[in-house]
């Protein structure tokens, strides 16, 4: 092998490293970048949760649903959600909101519809988020899809 010829392989392996290194490099930054997006997802949703605990919003089953909300004495808001429903996710805040301020006015309750999936069948429920007003047992008022916190507040208004 000429000297030239080794040369070249010597620049070929060593160009060859140099991309398995970038490479390796690239993949850790990936890597990196995907821990810290989970690490600030699972933030989020701890803030949320967190949320949900100093509101006063009810977390319904399909056991409790009779109690807390046909047997209820104030109007009932039940919201039906899924956690994988984005829209849900945005109103969850405003829900919670909407319960502190108007605790004596209404009560604000959320239905998982993926873990609780009878009650909502009951209800013909199809689309998330639906809210479901009730006042002394019975459905008053429907609200499909997220909204904002003054047409949902305008729309409890008009109905309890």
């Amino acid at each position: 092998m000429s000297e030239n010829e080794n040369n070249n392989l010597k620049n070929n392996i060593q160009n060859t490293s140099e991309l398995q290194v970038l490479s390796k490099e690239e993949d850790i930054k990936k890597e990196e970048n995907q821990n810290l997006h989970i690490q600030e997802t699972k933030i989020e949703e701890a803030k949320q949760e967190s949320n949900i605990e100093k509101s006063k919003v009810i977390n319904l089953t399909d056991e409790n649903f009779e109690t807390e909300v046909i047997k209820a004495t104030k109007p009932v808001i039940v919201d039906f959600w899924a956690e994988w429903c984005k829209p849900c996710k945005q109103i969850a805040p405003t829900l919670d909101e909407i319960s502190n301020e108007m605790a004596n006015d209404v009560v604000i309750a959320k239905h998982n519809i993926d873990l609780e999936p009878n009650v909502p069948t009951q209800f013909g429920i199809r689309g998330i988020p639906t809210m479901l007003l009730f006042s002394g047992g019975e459905l008053k008022a429907t609200k499909v899809g997220a909204t904002t916190k003054s047409n949902i507040v305008s729309w409890i208004k008009e109905n309890i």
